[in-house]
C-alpha cells in the first residue's frame, strides 16, 4: 500500500487529474482520491460513491499497455487489487515482444489507443495473428465512430473511454474475458 501512497500524494501534489484518469469520476477532483483509495482498500463505500456493490474479480493475466507511465503504475496497482497478474508496459513494440515469447501466458490485453511506435489496435491486430480469439479492452480519450469501426474489426471486444471508472473496467474486463470462453468451448 506504500507505492499507492506514494502516487496517491504526487497527484495531490500536483493536482494531476490525468495522472489518475482511471479513477476519475464526476465529483470534487479532492473526492476521487477518497473513493479509489475506499476501493482500493476493499472498505465500503457509502451510498454517494458511484461504485456500488462489490467489483468483480479475477485471476487472469493481463497485458497492459499505455505510453504513460503514471497510468501504468496505477493500472497496475488496481488490476493487482482485483486479482489480477499484470505484465505492464509503456511501449508497444516492447509489449508484442513479451506476448511473442509466450504467447498462451496472456487471458487478456488492455492497450491505450494512441501510443507511439504502435497504435493499441495496430498491436491487437499483431497479437490476434496469432491468438484470434485472444480478447482485448481498447483505452482511449478520443471518441471517433472510425476509429471505433476500425476497431471492433481488428478484434477489439470492448472500448473504455478515459477517464474511465474502477467499477466500469472492472465490469468491461469480466465482460470480455467470459465472452472469450464461448469462443473456445
Amino acid at each position: 500500500m506504500a507505492e499507492w501512497d506514494r502516487r496517491l500524494n504526487y497527484a495531490r501534489h500536483y493536482d494531476d487529474v490525468t495522472v489518475l484518469a482511471g479513477l476519475r469520476c464526476d465529483m470534487k477532483f479532492s473526492r476521487e482520491f477518497d473513493i479509489a483509495e475506499d476501493i482500493l482498500r476493499k472498505e465500503n463505500v457509502d451510498e454517494k460513491n458511484p461504485v456500488s456493490g462489490e467489483l468483480p474479480m479475477g485471476n487472469e493475466t493481463i497485458l497492459f499497455v499505455d505510453d504513460e507511465k503514471d497510468l501504468i503504475e496505477i493500472g497496475e496497482l488496481i488490476f493487482k487489487k482485483l486479482g489480477y497478474r499484470v505484465f505492464a508496459f509503456t511501449d508497444s513494440v516492447k509489449a508484442l515482444k513479451s506476448f511473442y515469447s509466450e504467447p498462451d501466458k496472456f487471458d487478456l490485453i488492455i492497450t491505450d489507443l494512441n501510443m507511439p511506435g504502435m497504435t493499441g489496435i495496430e498491436l491487437v491486430s499483431e497479437i490476434m495473428e496469432v491468438r484470434p480469439h485472444m480478447p482485448a479492452i481498447l483505452c482511449t480519450g478520443f471518441s471517433d465512430i472510425t476509429n471505433e469501426e476500425n476497431a471492433r474489426n481488428k478484434g477489439i471486444r470492448h472500448i473504455v473511454m478515459k477517464p474511465f471508472t474502477i467499477n466500469h473496467m472492472a465490469l468491461a474486463i469480466r465482460m470480455v474475458i467470459e465472452e472469450s470462453f464461448s469462443y473456445v468451448l
